[in-house]
This record gives C-alpha cells, sequence and structure tokens, in this order.
C-alpha cells in the first residue's frame, strides 16, 4: 500500500531526458534466517546466510540493487556486507521507527556498522503492531503515521516507501529536500509472471521488490528462485540500464541543480 503526499513537490524539468528504460531492484531483508521456526525462537543460527542464493543469481548477471536492512534484527554481517558490495549494490535503511529523532539514530547505527553512508529509507510495515493498528483504524501502519518529512528530517536523501505518483519526485521543506519514489512491483508474491514481454519493463523507470526469504522459504521454493533467475536473465537481455535507488536520486538531485 502506498503512501499520499503530493502538495509540496518539486519537480526537475529535465527528468524526460531520462530515455532509457531502467530497473531498480529492492531487496527487502526482513528475515534474520530462512527458518520460520528460528524467526519465532530468535535463534540466529545461519544468519542472513539465505541472502546467498540471490547474491549467486545477482552476481550471474551482473545486477546491482538495494537491500534494505532492519536495524537491529538484520544488520548484515561483514561477510555477507562483503558479497553485497562486491555486486555493486547498495545498502538503505529498512526503518521500524517513525520519529526523525529516531530514523536519525537508525541512520547513523546502520552506517557505523556498514562502513558507508546511508542515503535512503523505505518503512518496515505489516508487523504485529501494523495489525492491530489497521484492524483500528482500518489503514497499515506507515500509511497511519509514518510520512516523507521525517525522512526529510532525519537526513535521507530519498525515500523508497512508495507513494500515490507516476515518477520520483521532491519533496520540500525549507532549506531541505527528499526524493520520493513511487511505488513498486512485489515479485516474489503473488502469482507466477508468465509473459515477460507484456508485464516488465513497462515503464521507464521500474521498480521491483524482492524478498530474498521466499526464495528459499521453509523449504526450498525452487520455481520461486527460478522465476527470478529468469526476470533477471529477461532484464539483462533487453538492455535494460540496472541502478540503485541512490544512482537514480543522484540522477535526479543533479538535474535540479542544473
Amino acid at each position: 500500500m502506498a503512501s499520499k503526499y503530493t502538495s509540496s513537490f518539486q519537480r526537475p524539468s529535465e527528468v524526460s531526458d531520462l530515455s532509457e528504460k531502467q530497473a531498480v531492484f529492492r531487496i527487502d531483508v526482513d528475515a534474520p534466517t530462512g527458518s520460520l521456526l528460528s524467526n519465532r525462537l530468535h535463534l540466529k543460527h545461519g544468519y542472513l546466510r539465505y541472502l546467498r542464493t540471490l547474491i549467486q543469481q545477482m552476481t550471474e548477471f551482473g545486477i546491482k540493487a538495494t537491500f534494505m536492512f532492519i536495524p537491529n534484527r538484520t544488520t548484515p554481517t561483514p561477510d555477507i556486507l562483503g558479497e553485497i558490495l562486491d555486486t555493486q549494490s547498495e545498502v538503505a535503511l529498512h526503518a521500524d521507527e517513525v520519529l526523525p529523532g529516531k530514523l536519525a539514530q537508525q541512520k547513523t547505527e546502520m552506517e557505523r556498522a556498514v562502513g558507508e553512508s546511508i542515503s535512503g529509507i523505505s518503512y518496515h510495515g505489516r508487523d504485529l503492531i501494523d495489525f492491530i493498528v489497521h484492524k483500528i483504524t482500518r489503514k497499515n501502519r506507515y500509511v497511519a503515521y509514518h510520512n516523507p518529512f521525517s525522512s526529510m528530517l532525519a537526513g535521507f536523501r530519498y525515500d523508497a516507501t512508495g507513494y500515490l505518483q507516476n515518477r520520483p519526485e521532491f519533496l520540500g521543506l525549507s532549506d531541505k529536500r527528499i526524493l520520493l519514489f513511487p511505488n513498486y512491483r512485489d515479485i516474489t508474491l503473488g502469482p507466477p509472471i508468465i509473459r515477460f514481454d507484456e508485464s516488465l519493463l513497462q515503464q521507464q523507470l521500474n521498480l521491483y521488490m524482492i524478498h530474498p526469504n521466499y526464495l528459499d522459504k521453509y523449504g526450498f521454493r525452487r520455481s520461486r528462485r527460478d522465476e527470478i533467475r529468469a526476470i533477471f536473465d529477461h532484464v539483462t537481455k533487453r538492455g535494460a540500464q540496472v541502478r540503485t535507488y541512490a544512482e537514480v536520486c543522484e540522477d535526479y538531485e543533479r538535474m535540479a541543480r542544473s
């Protein structure tokens, strides 16, 4: 579900010059392990090693991505982080806080853990509190009280939570601004994608979410894993430019300055 904030957007006039098809893969790392039992018991045996299935496929096709990690829950270990950075991928924050001060603290802690600047954020919802709030308000948690102003005030350059717009646009307040990205397509949930030519790369900027724990989830879902591999193959054969969120953000920032 996407949030709607449109009144203060600033759009660079040169954005239409981005004519090549672009694909951004966001990897939402929500679970510490690939085991439902281990997650429920808070056991860390095999912590994040399930990511290697996806990383191997990315390496095979030269795919880079934006990995979203939840602070204190799925913070990457040094060995996993090294494998991710070897693919030229970006690390971003999958935040479970909503106040600017708390978000800034999580940003600092994640930067300390990965040794790199964190440019982007995406809110992590659909947890227990989210479902309780949804029962009361009929809205998901981040729709209920997460807003991009908090991300902007916390010092992030972009917010990839997913907003009801057709293209990335800046939200500005005083001397601050943040680039808000439109909604994405989850390609690891729902029915299989059958006709790639009719359903993939249909936009100038195509945002795809992957939940990596679903590739080998709780008993090895080979069909879903093979589908992601086929999507990587299709995107590369079609000649789409594979970017990270941060790289797209840099383009928009540069055009806004010119």
